[in-house]
Parts: structure tokens; C-alpha cells; sequence
């Protein structure tokens, strides 16, 4: 009797077989586990990962304790990765059908790559993305975690995707506090331009630790652990399609 493996990718394939003689095909199926980063992590027509998308604005209606944010489903990746080190990552980003089907797949592909480069500590990629394609609603989103985590003095108030006057003083008191903490040298302008995104980067980095419960060296060995589907292809961009 024959023996024959296939795969779904064999589908259309032609077999060539002894006639007379009982043939088995043996049809092994993928299995693939999806971890998804839910839309709301990302702001519409923009490629930049939230650390989370609770907006805080109202003291009576604090977020939720077991919601799910940006920065724990990185954590989650890199838990995965741990307890399954057999298993391989590829990163898919998608948009919605506002756009063009060019116009969403470019932008599927800056999300990946924005979570791709959070994930593996690319900080100058991340900010280079994050410079090309965000939204004012971003930034202001991000100064709100900041204070809400922190108790900084950087509460842009309400989420208004206007370069605002609150705005550039919540910008101004996060870069203040942002040198004090870090002992860097930022330039408080009031303006969000590279190394304010990259600050903002090293906040994220702050936060994963703290929500791991580990250290620069733990984040490190945690992403070491990191292994994807192809060396040569680790993100793709699926348009508007669902990846």
C-alpha cells in the first residue's frame, strides 16, 4: 500500500501512483493560533500602536481592570513565545474599507511593521513610522496613559485630534518631567517630533516591564525567545482584508 502526506497547499498538485495497488493520502491540516491586537489599539488612518485605548476622560467611568490593551498583547506574545517555543509569529496588519485598496494595504503594512518594531525594541524604526503616519489623537491619547499610569503632569484633556493649547502644555509638562526621570534633554517646545516619540517609545518599554514584572535584561531574554515564520518576510500588510 502506499503511503502519501499532503498538505492543503497540495491541493492542485498531480500524483503520480502505482496502479493496482491501494493508494492513502493522508491530508495533514495547519493549525495556527491568532493573537489579535483588537482595532481599537490602532486610530483610524494612523499606524501607531496604543499603549491602551481607554481614553480616561471621565473619573466616574474608570477603565476596566481586565481589558485588554496594546501593551499586553505584546506581553502575551512574548508569553506565548515562552511556553511554546515551537511555535513561529508572523505579524498581520489589516484597516478597514475607508480607503483605497492601495492606499489600505500600504497602511496595513506601516502597522505591522509599527507592531513588529515595538515588539522587538526598534526604537528608531518605531518612531520613524510613528513620525510618518500618525494622528494628533495619538500623541494626546499617549500623554493621558502617561499621566494616568504615572501622575504626570502631561493630561492633554479631552481627545480631540487638535493640536490644541492643552495639548502642547500636557506635551511640555511630559517632556519636563520626561528629562527629570530620565535624565535626558528634550526640548520643551510643546512639540511631538522624533525624540518625543522616541520618549514616548522608552515609556512603552517602562510599561511592558512593569506589567512583566521584569527588567531591561527580562524584556531582552523575553524578545530572545522571539521566533517567526520567515527570517526574510516577519510581517505582511492584508488591506482591508482580515488577516
Amino acid at each position: 500500500m502506499g503511503q502519501h502526506d499532503i498538505n492543503p497547499r497540495d491541493s492542485k498538485q498531480k500524483f503520480s501512483v502505482q496502479t493496482g495497488a491501494k493508494q492513502q493520502f493522508a491530508v495533514k491540516v495547519y493549525k495556527r493560533y491568532l493573537i489579535e491586537v483588537e482595532d481599537l489599539h490602532f486610530h483610524h488612518d494612523s499606524a501607531v500602536l496604543l499603549p491602551d485605548y481607554v481614553p480616561y476622560n471621565s473619573a466616574a467611568d474608570p477603565p476596566r481592570d481586565d481589558r485588554i490593551t496594546g501593551l499586553g498583547i505584546l506581553a502575551l506574545c512574548y508569553k506565548h513565545a515562552d511556553t511554546h517555543p515551537s511555535r513561529k509569529l508572523l505579524i498581520a496588519g489589516h484597516t478597514d474599507t475607508t480607503g483605497s485598496a492601495d492606499y489600505n494595504l500600504g497602511l496595513s503594512r506601516q502597522r505591522s511593521s509599527n507592531l513588529y518594531a515595538v515588539l522587538t525594541g526598534d526604537k528608531d524604526e518605531w518612531v520613524k513610522i510613528c513620525c510618518t503616519k500618525h494622528k494628533t489623537r495619538d500623541y494626546q491619547q499617549i500623554l493621558k496613559w502617561v499621566a494616568a499610569e504615572w501622575h504626570w503632569d502631561c493630561d492633554p484633556g479631552e481627545v480631540t485630534d487638535e493640536d490644541n493649547a492643552p495639548t502642547r502644555t500636557a506635551t511640555r509638562g511630559f517632556q519636563e518631567r520626561y528629562n527629570e526621570e530620565w535624565s535626558a534633554s528634550l526640548l520643551v517646545d510643546g512639540l511631538v517630533g522624533p525624540r518625543t516619540w522616541g520618549a514616548f517609545f522608552d515609556m512603552y518599554m517602562q510599561g511592558l516591564q512593569e506589567l512583566m514584572k521584569t527588567d531591561d535584561a527580562g524584556l531582552a531574554t523575553a524578545r530572545s525567545k522571539l521566533k517567526f515564520l520567515d527570517d526574510k518576510k516577519k510581517m505582511v500588510g492584508c488591506g482591508e482584508f482580515f488577516p
